[in-house]
């Protein structure tokens, strides 16, 4: 029994020295097909509701997912708000999705370029949310094949709040 125990001693130790050696390198290969774009990102106000426009761009090439698919092999754009309970949403709003055929078959749902995402939201409480904290989840998909899904998180901070008040 003892005699085996020294190779698995060295075998696990080279082991993990390959692991240690191999993390660095995770993240290696991978693109970032999305990138959000805080600069033409705001909160809007007015006496009617509350919007958040966000803005994103979808890297030359590529192109992510509609929020509604026609395929259940896709996932479906998606925005979460992260710890923000005082927040109650109403609507979030994508930009209207182009059809593409893949392979020219099989239609699919598509967003490309630029695109604005809105949230219309009743805030319940009257402490200001900063930042708002946030993450989309996207399936990026390029001519010859799709990626698995990722998600991106970002902040808007107060400061790019807008208030457009109304008599």
């Amino acid at each position: 029994m003892q005699s085996w125990l020294p190779f698995k001693r060295g075998f696990m130790n080279s082991y993990k020295i390959f692991l240690l050696l191999l993390l660095p390198l995770q993240g290696w290969g991978q693109e970032n097909f999305l990138r959000f774009l805080q600069e033409e990102s705001e909160w809007i106000q007015s006496q009617e509701c509350q919007s958040i426009r966000l803005s994103f761009q979808i890297e030359e090439g590529y192109y992510i997912q509609a929020n509604e698919v026609f395929n259940e092999n896709f996932i479906p754009t998606q925005i979460q708000l992260e710890n923000q309970l005082s927040i109650e949403i109403q609507k979030i709003l994508f930009p209207k999705a182009e059809i593409i055929l893949l392979g020219g078959i099989e239609k699919t749902a598509v967003f490309k370029g630029k695109i604005e995402v809105w949230i219309e939201f009743e805030s319940h409480s009257s402490i200001p949310i900063d930042p708002l904290r946030a993450s989309i989840l996207f399936q990026a998909c390029n001519k010859q094949k799709c990626f698995f899904p990722r998600s991106l998180a970002f902040e808007l901070p107060l400061s790019k709040r807008t208030n457009f008040l109304m008599p």
